[in-house]
């Protein structure tokens, strides 16, 4: 309860009218229970958790809130980079690769279900989408990816099945040019007697 409570005090006014419309909007029929549970800790923010349940389900023991709690808070973490949050546009230019490779995973995610589906042709097109991004993303990790499943698959985006292994190739090149960096740099840091600021161990 205490996660819901501080994600929801983080929220702007705009962003708190936002989300309750979200919440309507996907709400199908009787009382819209996360709803009223907004409410009712605007009302009163150190109300607990037994009078929550005891308010929306008449048990403070009950396992129905337990589940709809659990399943608010994903709502509600899952609002915080849609469009239909006001603040998700400021958070974007912020941190805009987070942005995009949220996206190319969604994407992909959305390729593969298109697939299973056997609908190669939309499939296809949210492959093209997430080369795209991952291009964006300047992770060759993220195109290796992609572009073995573009092959493997063999849709046809415009180029010859040689063309993707080249592509593929010049993207592991950089893969490993990255990593190569990183030993010079570490080595770096070991000859002056230094730790980087991304010392596994500090993590």
């Amino acid at each position: 309860m205490d996660r819901i409570k501080a994600l929801y005090k983080s929220f702007e006014k705009s962003e708190r009218k936002a989300l309750k419309n979200y919440l309507i909007a996907f709400h199908s029929k009787g009382e819209n229970k996360p709803l009223e549970l907004l409410r009712l800790i605007e009302k009163k923010p150190t109300i607990s958790a037994d009078i929550l349940a005891t308010k929306l389900y008449d048990n403070p023991r009950s396992k129905a809130f337990i589940m709809m709690k659990s399943r608010l808070y994903e709502k509600m973490t899952e609002f915080l980079s849609l469009s239909v949050n006001p603040g998700a546009s400021k958070y974007n230019k912020e941190i805009p690769y987070f942005h995009d490779l949220i996206e190319y995973r969604k994407t992909m995610l959305t390729a593969t279900i298109l697939q299973e589906k056997n609908l190669k042709e939309q499939a296809k097109e949210y492959m093209e989408k997430a080369i795209l991004l991952a291009n964006k993303c300047n992770n060759p990790d993220l195109e290796i990816d992609v572009l073995l499943r573009v092959r493997a698959s063999n849709f046809h985006i415009g180029k010859s099945f040689e063309e993707i292994t080249l592509d593929i190739y010049n993207a592991i090149q950089r893969q490993e040019r990255d990593i190569n960096a990183v030993g010079i740099f570490n080595k770096f840091l070991a000859l002056h007697n230094l730790r980087s600021s991304h010392d596994h161990k500090k993590v």
